[in-house]
């Protein structure tokens, strides 16, 4: 049975709220016409802040950084947004910050800093992505803050069923991953119950369901902006040619009944044929 790191969770929400609280009120207050300097100078201060926190704490601050900080831009500019949808739409998405915050609450990351080789330029590079993945999933803001939209249409419906099905998978799967890492009898106990029993990575699967469907709402109220498009796809491909194949790799390597758990779910979505790849 795992404790609950209570001391350690404080820290972590802690420095990430005062990363947040920067980069909202950099947003709000920095005399810049342009919205995308701002959001990229919000970004930085937010990402520098939580680059050297975990220089010093133990803690994995840009996996949760990374989750948080789009959705808090994107909610932040569905509040000033001109039309009257934009307290719902604030309100729906800010059910997306459930998941990475049950996450944290319950199982909050650690890093093994200085056992790796290297390890200082590997944060660099890790938190580089961090701040890039950011930026492209935050993309929507600068949409929402200049939109004027006073009717929905069937597609911005439909767009809002695939991220409202992506946040619950997320959700759901976030919170039967994290009861199951307080009750498993080592790191690499499988868990193959619940969402985990039709997809090896439900979490994942959920997440990008989540972010497509926001690129989908953006590109249904305003049909010329493909470049938002980015964020959804940057995530798909660190997900599934990096992230995925990274834990794959280190399961089968710590578990041998890995192997056989891929034969018997599926990597990604339900309901198709079992891969192990």
């Amino acid at each position: 049975m795992v404790r609950f790191p209570f001391l350690r969770t404080l820290i972590l929400f802690l420095f990430l709220a005062i990363a947040m609280t920067s980069a909202i009120l950099l947003w709000s207050f920095l005399n810049i016409n342009d919205y995308l300097t701002k959001l990229l100078i919000g970004t930085a201060v937010a990402t520098l802040l939580l680059f050297i926190a975990e220089c010093v704490l133990p803690l994995d601050f840009s996996y949760l950084f990374e989750r948080v900080m789009p959705i808090t831009i994107v909610v932040y500019a569905a509040l000033l947004v001109k039309s009257g949808h934009g307290f719902g739409v604030a309100g729906c998405l800010s059910m997306g910050l459930t998941f990475p915050i049950i996450d944290a609450l319950l199982y909050p990351k650690l890093v093994g800093h200085r056992e790796a080789k290297n390890w200082f330029l590997k944060m660099i590079v890790r938190w580089l992505v961090s701040f890039i993945l950011s930026i492209s999933l935050s993309l929507p803001a600068l949409v929402l803050i200049d939109l004027s939209v006073k009717e929905i249409n069937l597609a911005t419906i439909f767009s809002l069923v695939i991220g409202f099905v992506g946040m619950v998978v997320l959700i759901i799967s976030t919170l039967q991953l994290s009861v199951f890492n307080h009750k498993r009898d080592h790191q690499y106990a499988i868990n193959n119950r619940g969402l985990w029993k039709v997809s090896r990575h439900p979490n994942y699967w959920g997440e990008m369901m989540f972010w497509w469907g926001i690129f989908l709402i953006m590109l249904s109220l305003d049909g010329s902006k493909w470049l938002l498009i980015l964020g959804p796809l940057m995530l798909f491909l660190l997900n599934q040619y990096y992230r995925i194949p990274k834990l794959e790799k280190e399961w089968v390597e710590h578990n041998a009944k890995y192997t056989l758990y891929q034969q018997e779910t599926n990597l990604l979505f339900p309901f198709t044929k079992p891969n192990n790849h």
